[in-house]
């Protein structure tokens, strides 16, 4: 099968520091930077006092649930994957959706601390020779 992989890099303060308005304190837990960073995957959720703004994430999941695709993120303390198995006749993101893993296959851990965001998505785009 043949991918197209496109990766995005975000400069900014990364998904938990803009959902929190502020650094994130070395103290707060992983589940809470977890929380914060799902947080920003929900519908008209955004940093930006603007209604048109808070789709793109959800856009981008549920174009990831149509195709059978991956996605990696790396914000923060959190190395976060989802993946959708081809053939899902759901056209909604729903819930479980949305639970994301640690890049190992388990529960979110914490990683070394990085600024910003990487966003890598692969997208299925034929059945390859």
């Amino acid at each position: 099968m043949e991918f197209l992989e496109v990766s995005v890099f975000d400069s900014g303060p990364g998904l938990a520091a803009r959902a929190y308005g502020s650094p994130v304190p070395e103290e707060m837990s992983i589940a809470q930077e977890y929380g914060l960073v799902h947080r920003c995957f929900l519908k008209s959720i955004t940093s930006v006092p603007n209604s048109a703004h808070g789709w793109g994430l959800p856009r981008v999941m549920l174009g990831l649930k149509s195709a059978g695709g991956f996605m990696r993120l790396r914000t923060g303390r959190l190395s976060l994957c989802k993946w959708f198995p081809p053939g899902t006749m759901e056209p909604r993101v729903l819930g479980q959706d949305m639970a994301f893993l640690d890049v190992d296959g388990g529960q979110p851990k914490q990683h070394a601390h990085v600024v910003g965001a990487v966003f890598t998505i692969l997208i299925p785009i034929g059945l390859g020779n």
